[in-house]
């Protein structure tokens, strides 16, 4: 019975010893390395030497795509007080940066996710998690947004963003999240 333990455990790091690959043999020379990046670096310099005005377009609108997808697929949170559903002043640059992307995007939709903290009985949560995703919905239809570019649904005190049980996890966890689809 002892030499069938020790085998279980002794067993594993034999094979684990066995399995392991010779370093030595599998190791990339670091001249290698060097020549090849040195060669990489030189052909792009002369495919770019003398054509920098198509290599800028390409970085602008590179740059501009980048920002696009970044629109397009951003995440973004509102927070708000206790036991309320208004909007806050400082959350207004992003609610219109929103607006901006829906009235440029109207084929795109958006799912308003409303939370909060975890006082509070289930159904109350449910109730006020609506009333906050609602909230940035009417701000958006205020705009010229129509309904159908928008979904609500509520969480209540599903999902925290912060678990703890204190005013720091609870401040964080009352929001309204905004997703681009």
């Amino acid at each position: 019975m002892k030499n069938n333990n020790l085998i279980k455990f002794v067993l594993p790091f034999i094979l684990l010893t066995a399995c392991q690959p010779n370093l030595k043999n599998n190791e990339v020379k670091k001249s290698d390395v060097n020549k090849t990046d040195i060669n990489k670096v030189i052909d792009i310099n002369k495919n770019t030497q003398n054509k920098k005005e198509p290599l800028q377009k390409f970085s602008t609108k590179k740059i501009e795509k980048i920002i696009k997808n970044k629109q397009e697929s951003s995440i973004e949170t509102i927070y708000f007080d206790l036991n309320k559903a208004i909007l806050k002043p400082q959350f207004k640059k992003i609610l219109d940066e929103r607006l901006k992307f829906l009235n440029d995007n109207p084929t795109k939709k958006i799912v308003i996710e409303g939370y909060t903290d975890e006082r509070g009985t289930f159904q109350y949560n449910i109730y006020l998690g609506t009333k906050r995703a609602n909230a940035v919905k009417e701000y958006f239809n205020k705009f010229g947004i129509k309904n159908n570019q928008i979904s609500i649904i509520s969480y209540g005190k599903k999902n925290p963003a912060v678990i703890g049980h204190d005013e720091t996890a609870y401040v964080k966890n009352r929001r309204a999240v905004i997703i681009i689809k």
